[in-house]
């Protein structure tokens, strides 16, 4: 099972990239780059993309690894799926090299189905593995370079963090540090769904993001199950911040607004379990950023007011409407602390 962060670089400068690539808790070193070429396949008619599998060969190096991966979970940046891999010869599409017995009961359907390449990816990485405080160890992969699909390129700039052995909350609670320290935010979007959009065989507007409540379990203790409702809705939070970041609009806003308040909702609530208060300043960031919008939200509700008395009453819509509406975007950093394990 694949345990993963993605964290998209905001800032495409050097200064930035150098920065990020100098940060003492990547341990990146002087590690030389390795460069990757990745080829993902499908049908002519989609039939992996439909039963939501993914499917690439990829150069790492000197060797071909073909790497399959089924139907997992995306919230604020976390990836959790199954994953194999196993070391090919060629790039060449074969879906009989995977032995695993799940792994061949997903594929069977499949095996006579015609593949073609639908996108690849171009890209350099520098890794490391880095050992965390609690014994958990991570595996640390900063990338650059560029998707390409349907003769269109996009650019590759993350870092994705990899939960080798551990917990997934090590995995969240260094993506926070990072987030707090760099111009990085958490991506629900992987580079093969980036690439299907690109190629356009799925829609434009589609989002890899999908926010579902994790389903309480029987017999499971108070603070375990809040902690995992802490987590989960932490993640819709940032998710909703790189949302309103790539694209800033009213609507955008009111979503991310949305999802902080029902963060500040349950953190009241879980004040009880957190008699040490490790979450008391988390929620006056919180609360502080909140009150903070509320002019932003009155100027976007008198400037929608304002066009359609406008447009009513045919006044011109300029210079009142763009003053309005220039106000800056909100940022809302990742710097709260998550939620302890219990």
């Amino acid at each position: 099972m694949e345990q993963e962060l993605k964290l998209q670089i905001l800032t495409p400068s050097p200064a930035a990239w150098e920065k990020i690539c100098q940060h003492p808790l990547l341990a990146l070193g002087t590690t030389p780059p390795l460069p990757l070429h990745a080829l993902y396949y499908d049908s002519r008619d989609g039939v992996l993309q439909r039963a939501r599998l993914a499917y690439r060969v990829r150069r790492e190096g000197k060797e071909w690894v073909a790497t399959l991966k089924a139907e997992g979970q995306s919230a604020g940046g976390l990836h959790q799926r199954p994953e194999w891999n196993v070391t090919v010869s060629s790039s060449e599409a074969d879906l009989r090299v995977f032995t695993d017995t799940d792994a061949v009961a997903l594929l069977a359907p499949f095996l006579d189905s015609v593949l073609q390449v639908v996108l690849e990816t171009r890209f350099e990485r520098l890794e490391s593995r880095v050992d965390r405080a609690d014994g958990s160890q991570i595996l640390v992969a900063l990338d650059r370079g560029e998707i390409i699909a349907n003769s269109l390129r996009e650019p590759i700039l993350e870092v994705e963090l990899e939960l080798v052995t551990g917990e997934a909350a090590a995995v969240l609670e260094m993506g926070a540090e990072l987030c707090r320290d760099l111009p990085l935010l958490p991506d629900g979007e992987s580079k093969m769904f980036r690439g299907l959009r690109l190629a356009g065989l799925i829609p434009a507007d589609a989002s890899a993001i999908q926010d579902k409540t994790p389903p309480l379990r029987h017999h499971e203790n108070a603070g375990k199950a809040l902690s995992r409702l802490l987590i989960q809705q932490i993640q819709q939070a940032l998710t909703a911040a790189r949302q309103h970041w790539a694209g800033s609009s009213p609507d955008t806003f009111h979503q991310l607004r949305k999802t902080v308040r029902s963060l500040r909702a349950l953190l009241r609530f879980c004040r009880a379990l957190d008699p040490d208060k490790r979450l008391g300043s988390a929620r006056q960031e919180l609360a502080d950023w909140f009150h903070q919008q509320n002019i932003r939200r009155d100027h976007e509700v008198l400037a929608t007011y304002w066009e359609a008395l406008a447009t009513e009453t045919g006044t011109e819509i300029a210079p009142l409407h763009s003053w309005l509406s220039a106000k800056p975007r909100p940022h809302l950093h990742s710097s709260a602390s998550l939620p302890p394990r219990s």
